[in-house]
């Protein structure tokens, strides 16, 4: 029970962290000076302790969903490396604890790196507006195939964790584009 909490706990912290570092670098948000850069550094702790303390599905997801925004070209500021190489480094220290389950692995890097590239290339670049550009607009694609693979496996953790860190990262979103408009 500790560990779900701490997962819940990390999940949540993880969203906070990653939509502020964005913030703090593709909107325009200001805090204080290296504020985007000590972003980039939680967001990477908090990717990283996900990756080592949760059991090996939950280490599967979160690593093909981070090995996707390199794939998506979603890592285009410093304090994006910076928080993927805490990741990877803490991935690759930890390997031997964190046996990659290739049948898990891959079926969350494919699903989510195909629907990921079909967002970026497909749904924004042709700025489609109905109920599937909502859809990915809303990233719910992400929680579906977290979804589908705890129903049929009957792994939770995977799902409440992308569901605790989408939360996370839409409020985050909100409040800090709030505070963004109210300074222009």
């Amino acid at each position: 029970m500790i560990e779900t909490i701490q997962i819940l706990i990390l999940s949540i912290l993880l969203g906070f962290t990653m939509k502020t570092a964005d913030l703090l670098d593709e909107h325009g948000l200001k805090w204080f000076k290296g504020s985007a850069i000590l972003f980039g550094i939680f967001w990477g702790i908090f990717g990283a302790l996900l990756l080592i303390i949760g059991p090996n599905a939950l280490a599967m997801f979160w690593l093909a969903t981070f090995l996707t925004y390199i794939i998506k070209a979603q890592i285009d500021y410093i304090n994006h490396g910076i928080a993927m190489i805490i990741i990877l480094f803490a991935f690759l220290w930890n390997v031997q604890k964190i046996p990659i389950d290739w049948t898990v692995f891959l079926y969350f890097f494919l699903a989510i790196g195909i629907t990921g590239l079909f967002n970026k290339y497909v749904i924004e670049e042709y700025k489609i507006k109905n109920w599937l550009g909502k859809l990915f607009k809303w990233r719910t694609h992400y929680n579906l195939i977290a979804l589908l693979f705890s129903l049929y496996t009957s792994i939770w953790i995977v799902f409440f964790s992308r569901i605790f860190f989408w939360v996370s990262y839409e409020i985050t979103t909100h409040f800090g584009m709030k505070k963004i408009k109210k300074h222009k």
